[in-house]
């Protein structure tokens, strides 16, 4: 064969390469197409690399030809998946207001929490934290996955799961929170209180008041001398998780989160966010979390559309770390805005005009919202109230004990029939 035929032959052999995608030994395909749904979400030239050994990194390519010819073929034996990086959203159509209207509950601005049944547990005081066999007071963690929060807000600040290796003087007499040093040598500088994973930093600020509104719900401070917001877990501590920046973050970044999350002892993880099923490596990491105890609970969504056929994510995952919460209106039926399904949506919770915490930044510190986010939350804090009450139960007898124990009502079209009852859950426990 001649030099030039040589030339051609060596030409489509690579062109073959690239369109038919990485391949290790075995013939599996490593490097994961974006499916059509997903293009629009693609983050060009930053890749997410799940490797043999579990391990997850984030890679950088300055095109997908490149990376997969010089960065994938040379790893091909140690990398399991290579899909590319993809942006999160949260939901467009959350309504914020003002006042609650036209409601049966609209003289009570706190409508969601009292009609729970969450005044049960209060009462047997379960609220989100027990005592461990060294007679120390231990709280429930619940890891908030969202655009940040207002750690200094009033109903807020003594609720944060604080970082205490970043906590106190360093041997230079530097505050350990602002030091830029890692000086509890878990891999993030200066994670007093959560990380910001958009921006790989420890300021965790919220740039919608979404993470703060969802907080509040989980946990917000009771006071005597305050009752304009109250938390379902008043007990509970908030271990804030910044992955967006602007309403929009990515894939690797929640990856990190969840990792984090985890790290830091979080039994509980709240994600009122979605999108397209777009990665594959997102659905491994969440389905790894029942093997390590942890609970996941996802915003159905607000498409008003049946997830089991109009599949929303990480809502349509299966998973059985995974909760996923729809929402009901004042009068308790289905919310309009509402998605649902027999298989993928697990139980309603009040999710229309709900009051709760603000960023203080803003002209008030506390309003309202509406949407499955808020729905989620109620939930999560729940999740924490069970857990305080039975500290050793796994992450199924908890899920069971949720799902068993709820306010029935065979129009509900999800897979409990039910909308939250927290009182009954404790009694399912």
């Amino acid at each position: 064969m001649d030099e030039a035929n040589k030339g051609l032959l060596f030409g489509a052999l690579a062109l073959i390469f690239l369109q038919i995608g990485c391949k290790n030994e075995t013939g599996r395909r490593i490097f994961e197409e974006p499916k059509s749904g997903c293009l629009k979400q693609v983050i060009p030239n930053q890749f997410l690399v799940q490797w043999e050994d579990g391990q997850i990194s984030l890679e950088y390519g300055s095109s997908k030809e490149q990376f997969e010819k010089e960065f994938v073929e040379a790893h091909l034996d140690q990398i399991k998946i290579v899909e590319q990086d993809y942006q999160i959203k949260i939901p467009l159509n959350i309504k914020s207001e003002l006042s609650i209207q036209n409601s049966s509950n609209k003289q009570d601005p706190l409508w969601g929490v009292h009609n729970i049944n969450v005044e049960e547990a209060w009462d047997q005081n379960v609220k989100g934290s027990y005592m461990n066999a060294q007679g120390n007071e231990e709280h429930i963690i619940v890891a908030v996955l969202d655009d940040g929060m207002d750690i200094f807000h009033k109903k807020l600040r003594s609720q944060i799961a604080y970082n205490l290796g970043e906590q106190g003087l360093d041997e230079n007499g530097n505050n350990k929170s602002s030091n830029g040093k890692d000086d509890d040598n878990n891999g993030y500088v200066d994670d007093f209180a959560g990380y910001n994973f958009a921006q790989n930093s420890n300021i965790v600020n919220d740039t919608s008041s979404h993470g703060t509104h969802v907080s509040g719900i989980i946990a917000a401070k009771h006071d005597e001398f305050s009752s304009d917001v109250i938390g379902v877990a008043p007990a509970a501590k908030i271990l804030p998780l910044d992955f967006m920046s602007n309403g929009g973050g990515s894939i690797s970044a929640a990856v990190d989160a969840i990792d984090y999350a985890e790290m830091m002892g979080a039994r509980i993880i709240n994600a009122s966010w979605g999108g397209s099923q777009c990665s594959s490596i997102l659905e491994e990491k969440i389905n790894s979390l029942s093997s390590k105890n942890i609970l996941f609970v996802a915003a159905a969504g607000n498409e008003s559309q049946d997830i089991d056929h109009q599949f929303v994510y990480p809502a349509s995952f299966d998973a059985p770390s995974l909760i996923v919460v729809g929402s009901v209106e004042y009068d308790f039926y289905m919310a309009g805005h509402s998605n649902f399904g027999e298989n993928h949506v697990d139980i309603f919770a009040p999710g229309e005009g709900i009051m709760s915490t603000l960023d203080s930044r803003t002209k008030r510190v506390d309003g309202n919202m509406t949407g499955t986010s808020m729905a989620a939350p109620f939930v999560s804090g729940a999740l924490a109230l069970l857990w305080s009450a039975n500290p050793d139960a796994t992450a199924n007898e908890i899920k069971s004990a949720l799902l068993s124990g709820v306010y029935n009502d065979d129009f509900y079209n999800n897979s409990s029939r039910g909308r939250l009852n927290v009182g009954a859950a404790l009694g399912s426990l």
